[in-house]
Formats: structure tokens, C-alpha cells, sequence
């Protein structure tokens, strides 16, 4: 009897140290599944530094140029300006959009590296040309627009209809295509 007493203390115990082995490691699973998710949250944020370079930033199709330039880019015409960076991982997201927007509409996205305006490498972030920043920050537009640019500088992704000068509508942040498609054509974009 005390034999069969003691086998059954022995397989209590036994069960229940199998019970805590399974429960420890359901709890490293489920704490490095959090860790894992805080992680790619705090890369995927739409500020970075020049370590989280980014390869899928790919711009080359683009018009790079000067915020110095702008008015004479846009001197009679409707042109979109796109102001991103090379370190945010919304401006890599948001690309395929604009992409797909310049060949459905057949236009030429002008793009202002915002990376070289402001270094984000810095924290609190500096101003590493005050020129072109000035000329951006003083970029009027008609009416929800005037000001815009100054309210919102150093957001990216961020998008500019621009014409003769000035802002006449705007996006800042990531959207998906349906949103940037609608900025276009209350722009007066047609296929």
C-alpha cells in the first residue's frame, strides 16, 4: 500500500513537471511573438536612421530636383511632387502607387529628397539645408492648402499637386492607391 502510495505521488509529480515544462514554453513562445511584432513595429515607423537604409527605394524613374526649382517645374502645368526619403519605410511602401498612377495617367513624378534637406542621422532631427527648406516651407497654395507645406514638412511620405507655384491639393502619410488615385482626379488628372 505505501508502495502504491509513493507510484502515485511519483506520477503526480511527474505530470505536473510536464504540465510546467509545457507551460514555460507556451509563455516563451507567446513573449517572443510580442517581441518580435514591438520589433517590426518600431522599424516600420515612417521616421528611421541611416542604418534602416532601405533597398526597395527605388526612385530612379522619378525627376529629382531642386525645391529652388519647383516654380519653373511647374509654370503652367499641373505636376505632382513627391517629397520622400530614402530611410522611411512608408516612402518604399507608398511607391508601387505612384508607379501605377504615372502610367495610368501618363505623367512625370518630380521628387524632392527630403533625406537631403533635413538630416534624420541627428536626433532631435537638423536642418541640413536651410534654402531649400525655406523655399519649401514658404510654398503657398489655394485655400486648405496655404500653409500646408509648413504645417506638415519633414512627414513623409508626402505628395504635392502643385501648379504655377502653388499647392492645390495634398496627401501626407501612406494610402493605398483608391486614396491617391481620388487626390489625382479631384486634381483634374484624366486617363
Amino acid at each position: 500500500m505505501e508502495k502504491e502510495l509513493l507510484e502515485k505521488i511519483y506520477k503526480s509529480i511527474r505530470a505536473i513537471i510536464w504540465l510546467l515544462i509545457v507551460i514555460i514554453i507556451f509563455f516563451i513562445f507567446t513573449i517572443s511573438k510580442l517581441y518580435s511584432k514591438e520589433t517590426t513595429k518600431s522599424t516600420s515607423s515612417t521616421e528611421g536612421t541611416e542604418e534602416e537604409y532601405n533597398t526597395d527605394y527605388d526612385v530612379s524613374t522619378f525627376k529629382e530636383i531642386k525645391a529652388s526649382n519647383i516654380k519653373s517645374e511647374t509654370k503652367g502645368q499641373t505636376r505632382v511632387l513627391y517629397i520622400g526619403r530614402e530611410t522611411c519605410g512608408w516612402c518604399a511602401a507608398f511607391l508601387p502607387n505612384l508607379w501605377e498612377a504615372e502610367e495610368k495617367y501618363d505623367y512625370e513624378t518630380l521628387y524632392i529628397d527630403l533625406g537631403k534637406i533635413i538630416d534624420f542621422t541627428k536626433d532631435p532631427a537638423e536642418i541640413s539645408d536651410q534654402a531649400s527648406y525655406d523655399t519649401l516651407s514658404n510654398l503657398k497654395g489655394e485655400g486648405d492648402y496655404d500653409g500646408y507645406v509648413k504645417e506638415n514638412l519633414g512627414r513623409t511620405p508626402m505628395i504635392l499637386i502643385v501648379k504655377d507655384n502653388k499647392v492645390i491639393n495634398a496627401q501626407t502619410g501612406y494610402s493605398d492607391f483608391d486614396t491617391f488615385d481620388k487626390v489625382l482626379k479631384d486634381s483634374g488628372f484624366k486617363e
